[in-house]
């Protein structure tokens, strides 16, 4: 990848120069580890943050668990959630390939729907 970099950028073969190639794939490249969220903490935050700091956030959690895009989260309103007493079923419309689509919101979360209706 380096090499290529500074062949199209900067129009310079590395090839020639034996001890910079062997660097490189002695040190080789080593990506960063991220931290991913369980099931767990995205539960913890979703009942334990306070709504008046963190609603926002937990929306795009809820968005971002469903696999949805911004414009997506932004454009669903009330008639777009079907209410079944334990769960709800959200239909999403306007997407950004005009396929529509629906996913269901369990009931652990149908509390966090009842607070603000």
């Amino acid at each position: 990848m380096i090499k290529s970099t500074l062949q199209s950028n900067n129009n310079v073969d590395i090839s020639k120069y034996c001890k910079l190639t062997t660097i490189l794939k002695r040190n080789g490249y080593m990506p960063k580890k991220y931290a991913i969220f369980t099931s767990t903490h995205i539960s913890d935050f979703s009942n334990n943050a306070p709504d008046e700091v963190y609603l926002m956030a937990k929306v795009v959690v809820f968005g971002i668990a469903e696999a949805c895009r911004i414009c997506e989260i932004s454009q669903v309103r009330l008639d777009d959630i079907e209410d079944s007493g334990t769960l709800l079923i959200v239909k999403l419309k306007q997407t950004k390939n005009d396929v529509n689509r629906r996913f269901v919101v369990t009931e652990e979360y149908v509390k966090f729907y009842l607070m603000y209706t």
